[in-house]
């Protein structure tokens, strides 16, 4: 009789600690995955090709890109939280763009009206965008977290100083979309 009553709580739990060991496995697996991407394409910040990675072509569709942090003492970091979810690489072979992004610096912009007043606006690294599979740089430019920093210089002072430790990853997106979609 008491069993028959602590039965469905049984199988609950029982179906309960299923779910969260199949949800452990797949976490598991991606992120091993992940890290299979991340080794073998950190050198295409170099310029070399990945093998085993897809060509790129401008061709409509998404192509799936992986994002590197080079700092300032050269350690490769990858950094996936700075493009939508839907253009990371399923597996190596879908790959077919690397964002590399290094010198990170303060971006340090003074007034137009030639003053010597020069004041902090975010963020800029110099960004490269290679063909994962040749290395082959797609595009480059100098990518800034504050829309302000992409002038030479200010029409005037920001109100207050926005500290940021990291790209917003909306910068990123607007700068990768005409190539990634």
């Amino acid at each position: 009789m008491a069993l028959a009553r602590s039965l469905p709580l049984l199988i609950f739990v029982i179906l309960a600690m299923s779910v969260i060991a199949l949800l452990a496995f797949r976490n598991f697996s991606a992120l091993r995955l992940s890290a299979t991407i991340y080794d073998r394409t950190t050198i295409v910040c170099s310029g070399q090709g990945a093998s085993g990675t897809a060509a790129y072509s401008s061709d409509p569709g998404i192509h799936p890109v992986v994002v590197f942090n080079i700092s300032n003492n050269g350690m490769i970091l990858p950094d996936q939280s700075l493009v939508r979810e839907t253009w990371i690489p399923a597996d190596l072979q879908d790959l077919e763009l690397v964002l590399c992004l290094e010198n990170t610096r303060t971006a340090i912009r003074s007034l137009c009206d030639n003053s010597a007043i020069s004041n902090p606006v975010g963020l800029e690294a110099q960004a490269t965008l290679y063909e994962a599979a040749t290395g082959r740089i797609v595009a480059e430019g100098l990518l800034t977290s504050d829309p302000q920093a992409e002038n030479e210089c200010l029409t005037e002072l920001p109100e207050a100083i926005v500290e940021v430790d990291q790209f917003p990853s909306e910068r990123v997106i607007e700068w990768l979309e005409p190539f990634v979609e």
